[in-house]
């Protein structure tokens, strides 16, 4: 049996989130397939453990909390074993609400469906990475995690 990578997700918003308690339906999103990818902050560790899924090592176990995150147990939604990822950085500007992101070093100027593909609806992926939760940042630098062949490099349609 391969090991494991685990990826988390929450089945509802975090508290800090301005929705928190309200059902994020990841597991709904990602079987109907609307939710293709999963966000995440440190690169490096990330890249390390899907390289091992990459090479065959390994599997990925996407999983969802059945409570509180880190406080309650997880079903497994999916073994995954056909995975990628994209180096993403995206700063936000609170006095105009626009968010600009680089994946992989390039400008990616649709980040309205960078959103929509993680699952989420523009406010929430606004609030998710650039809310209280997140300190007001105003700077994510991270990673995204495909659960699909989809990645933004082949798709680089409004590029600067």
């Amino acid at each position: 049996m391969k090991k494991r990578v685990m990826i988390s997700l929450s089945k509802t918003f975090p508290k800090t989130h301005k929705r928190a308690g309200v059902n994020t339906f990841f597991v709904r999103s990602i079987n109907n397939g609307t939710k293709i990818h999963t966000i995440r902050t440190g690169y490096e560790r990330w890249r390390n453990n899907l390289d091992k899924v990459i090479n065959g090592t390994h599997i990925v176990s996407l999983r969802q909390w059945t409570g509180v995150p880190y406080r309650s147990p997880q079903d497994e939604i999916a073994l995954l074993t056909d995975v990628g990822y994209e180096r993403i950085s995206m700063s936000y500007d609170p006095d105009t609400g626009k968010v600009k992101a680089v994946i992989n070093g390039r400008t990616y100027d649709n980040v309205e469906q960078i959103a929509k593909n993680d699952g989420l609806k523009w406010d929430d992926f606004v609030d998710y990475f650039f809310g209280k939760g997140a300190h007001n940042a105003r700077l994510f630098q991270g990673i995204i995690i495909h659960f699909t062949k989809f990645r933004y490099s082949d798709h680089l349609n409004g590029i600067s």
